[in-house]
């Protein structure tokens, strides 16, 4: 395989993550090249490319991702490219310099389905595919993420994103129980399968989730890093009935997942992994 066109650090830690010893890996979400290059000053070991306005798993431009390449941010590069709508007739143009590619698995009723959607993805030999599993799969008409898990085993697959499909305020605990979440993760871990965790994450999430003695090889984060952000609660409830979400905080759920990162925020993710393992 020709490496040559792949990000200058491709580290261990990366590709391994928390399997190999090492803290959990931040992967960034950005919309933009200035967003991809504050994130990498950072230290984000993935810049994952897409357009949250757009939906969970939005690709950016195809100019943002050749941009990207040619910008050699020294970190490894990651494509949203959508669901099946998109996500097939893009896969053939994303650039060799990129590592990862997330394809969505909404509207998959069958693991059929979805390995029949893997298979018609014409990806570059060195862009893998990051196999995605909704913690929501029925609101996005999909199989639950064990299925997924239990068809990337099957086809000897190296890797796996947990995700939410609807961004509505409630995060992937809302959606997922401890418990559950860990056995998912014990279970990739034990079939060398390479594990991600995203979905409206907030540091609280991540205390929990770690609490249980549970290590993702990765945590994807957006909404939390950018300007004015607030953590959620876990509570999905207030105590008058009503449902808590970004709104409480002066911002727009929408608004908050496309406002500007902020480094602080960043690196205050960065502090915390890294005292995880």
């Amino acid at each position: 395989m020709n490496h040559s066109y792949l990000p200058r650090i491709v580290r261990d830690d990366v590709l391994n993550g928390a399997q190999g010893g090492a803290s959990p890996v931040l992967l960034v979400s950005v919309r933009s090249i200035q967003e991809a290059q504050l994130a990498a000053d950072c230290g984000a070991g993935v810049i994952d490319f897409k357009e949250p306005s757009r939906g969970p798993l939005a690709p950016v431009a195809e100019s943002i991702w050749k941009a990207a390449v040619e910008a050699n941010f020294g970190a490894t590069l990651s494509a949203a490219l959508g669901e099946a709508d998109t996500a097939i007739g893009l896969a053939v143009h994303v650039p060799a310099g990129f590592r990862f590619a997330k394809v969505g698995p909404s509207g998959a009723h069958s693991t059929a389905a979805l390995a029949e959607l893997w298979e018609q993805l014409q990806l570059n030999p060195d862009v893998e595919l990051v196999p995605v599993a909704y913690a929501d799969h029925d609101a996005a008409k999909c199989i639950n993420p064990h299925q997924v898990l239990d068809l990337v085993i099957r086809q000897h697959r190296s890797r796996l994103l947990i995700d939410t499909f609807v961004k509505d305020g409630r995060g992937l605990l809302d959606h997922i129980g401890l418990d559950e979440l860990s056995q998912l993760v014990q279970r990739a871990r034990e079939a060398n399968v390479w594990i991600a965790l995203a979905g409206s994450l907030c540091i609280a999430d991540m205390q929990k989730i770690a609490g249980q003695g549970c290590f993702p090889d990765c945590v994807g984060v957006r909404g939390d890093v950018c300007e004015k952000s607030v953590a959620r609660t876990h509570a999905s409830m207030k105590p008058n009935g009503l449902r808590r979400d970004a709104t409480e905080s002066g911002l727009g759920l929408g608004e908050r997942r496309t406002g500007r990162l902020c480094r602080t925020r960043i690196e205050a993710w960065l502090a915390t992994l890294g005292q995880l393992v």
